[in-house]
C-alpha cells in the first residue's frame, strides 16, 4: 500500500545455481504449505501480478497457523 514500508521475508534467498523446486519462497516461507512445495504458483491479479497459492493472505505474528485476510 502507498505509504507503507514493505516487509521483507526472513532467510537467505535461495541459490541461483540450485534453486529450490516448485514455489522459490517456500523454504522461507510462514505460509508455505505441501502444495508450495510440490507446483510453481501460477501468476493471477490485475495490475499488480502476484505467483502465490495463498495471495490475499498473511501470517500473524509469523505463525503459519495463524492466518489473516488482507
Amino acid at each position: 500500500r502507498p505509504g507503507e514500508r514493505f516487509a521483507g521475508i526472513p532467510g537467505r534467498p535461495p541459490r541461483l545455481e540450485a534453486p529450490p523446486a516448485a514455489c522459490a519462497f517456500h523454504p522461507r516461507c510462514a505460509l508455505a504449505s505441501d502444495t508450495c512445495r510440490q507446483a510453481v504458483p501460477p501468476m493471477t491479479g490485475a495490475g499488480h501480478a502476484v505467483a502465490c497459492f495463498h495471495a490475499g493472505t498473511q501470517a500473524v505474528s509469523g505463525d503459519p497457523a495463524q492466518t489473516a485476510a488482507i
